[in-house]
């Protein structure tokens, strides 16, 4: 357990540091960000990456989860993980293309009837190739991390993010474009990427192509495609609809008070990207894997936990020094965002005996279940409601998708949960969740020493209920400093 922990947490660090570095730049621009863009501005970055992430399921096929778990069937012969890499990759970009440029020149009347404030040109028609010249380097980044190579990995990632940031900058802050700056940014450092795609491709294909590999890496990606598609609804749907029933300006909000909610995906996405691997390879080999991963997801619970505690009890105070006063508003979305995905957290630990059983099929129903139900919510919550109708819709949709994953991959593979302490954990959060929002903030300094009293007591709680003790810190020391 200690070697497969060392693996893990190697993996999780490196992985962690750059999306730290990576989220605490993204905050550090939101001061510019909120005062070179209006509300409405953020509106409209928030619609085109919504689209953005729309097509990406469309334009991965599924083959960034299928490059991570095939890499294990190929990997002892060169010369078949060449030829599979080079089917893959050959079939993502020749079909993505036809889509792109079948979308720049028919696509207009389609996206005029979606949307009642966001003109097609030149907004949609630019942000378009976006998602086109991302993906491949994306799934080559899948390689990576089946390889455990998260130090290849984070250096890609962070150029990426600081080069396009740059442009970002470059266009918004000293030509002053507004939201089609933004845009522009993040096209010029999507298409700068793809080039550097092409060139790392080249020592990993072989130029040759297999219908065999083709049939068999599409049977297993093309299921997740209807379950990307849910996700996309789950975490993007309502921006739409919060443009289509109420201002662009809600949008911009919404986007901003969003975008705190989301910072426990640092810490659940670096985690995620360093496990899957590492779980496969140990589910295979090791015949006590179960009882094993039982120890281990209580302990990654509990820390999500309590860094979501801290992210909710400060982020409006955080929002009040940092963004623009027009922009004040948005802190009363992220407690519920953060709940909902906290939700999601859980859900990445128990969807990935699912992946690991090859039972990709059943995973679309699950995400379908929860992606209809945010729908309905939202139809019937944000014309009433608003921006947090559109919140409360994404937390209660995630919790329906985490309870049924849970019960399917309970049944597949079952594991030793620490149940007891997941609860506790739970429980004590809930808690806090609640006296958060009912007690009555105002300014910023009393507020801040009164969470701090409230955070710490849930760390004190955590010994108490004997989630986490002593001699369990004194090994987690240990096994560090080694």
């Amino acid at each position: 357990m200690i070697e497969i922990l060392k693996r893990f947490f190697k993996g999780s660090a490196v992985y962690s540091s750059g999306n730290i570095l990576h989220k605490l730049i993204a905050f550090l621009l939101i001061p510019i960000y909120t005062r070179f863009l209006s509300t409405s501005d953020y509106g409209i970055v928030a619609l085109t990456n919504a689209i953005i992430g729309l097509l990406i399921p469309f334009f991965m096929l599924g083959q960034l989860a299928a490059v991570t778990r095939f890499y294990f069937d190929y990997y002892e012969d060169k010369d078949e993980l060449s030829n599979y890499l080079s089917t893959v990759f050959v079939l993502i970009i020749g079909i993505n293309l036809m889509i792109t440029i079948s979308l720049a020149i028919f696509g207009k009347p389609l996206f005029g009837a979606i949307f009642k404030n966001l003109p097609f040109n030149p907004y949609i028609k630019f942000a378009l190739w976006i998602p086109f010249f991302s993906v491949p380097i994306s799934v080559l980044l899948g390689l990576y991390r089946a390889r455990e190579q998260s130090i290849n990995y984070m250096i890609i990632k962070l150029s990426q993010f600081l080069i396009t940031v740059s442009f970002i900058i470059y266009f918004v802050v000293f030509l002053k474009k507004g939201a089609f700056g933004k845009i522009q940014g993040q096209f010029y450092g999507a298409l700068l990427f793809f080039i550097v795609f092409l060139i790392l491709i080249k020592k990993e294909i072989s130029f040759s192509i297999s219908l065999k590999k083709t049939k068999k890496t599409l049977l297993f990606g093309l299921p997740l495609v209807p379950h990307l598609m849910a996700a996309w609804i789950l975490g993007s749907a309502d921006s739409f609809l919060i443009e289509r029933f109420r201002t662009l300006s809600e949008v911009g909000l919404y986007n901003l008070g969003y975008q705190f909610g989301t910072i426990i995906l640092i810490a659940v996405s670096s985690m995620a990207l360093s496990w899957g691997p590492i779980f496969y390879e140990t589910a295979e080999k090791r015949k006590d894997a179960q009882e094993i991963f039982g120890k281990i997801f209580s302990m990654i619970i509990t820390g999500i936990f309590t860094f979501s505690l801290l992210v909710l009890l400060f982020s409006r105070e955080v929002i009040l020094i940092m963004a623009a006063e027009e922009f004040h508003s948005a802190y009363i979305v992220v407690p519920p965002i953060i709940a909902a995905y906290l939700f999601d957290s859980l859900y990445y630990v128990f969807v990935t005996p699912v992946f690991y059983k090859k039972k990709t099929k059943i995973i679309p129903l699950f995400t379908g279940i929860a992606a209809f139900s945010n729908l309905g919510l939202n139809l019937l919550w944000i014309p009433k409601y608003g921006i947090m109708g559109a919140a409360y819709a994404t937390l209660i949709s995630f919790g329906i998708l985490t309870i049924v994953t849970y019960f399917y991959s309970n049944k597949i593979y079952p594991i030793q949960y620490k149940t007891k302490k997941i609860l506790i954990v739970i429980t004590m959060f809930g808690i806090v969740y609640i006296l958060n929002s009912i007690l009555p903030f105002e300014g910023i300094l009393f507020p801040i020493l009164i969470k701090l009293f409230i955070f710490l007591t849930f760390i004190v709680g955590l010994f108490l209920f004997k989630v986490i003790n002593i001699e369990r810190l004194k090994t987690a020391k240990e096994f560090f400093v080694k």
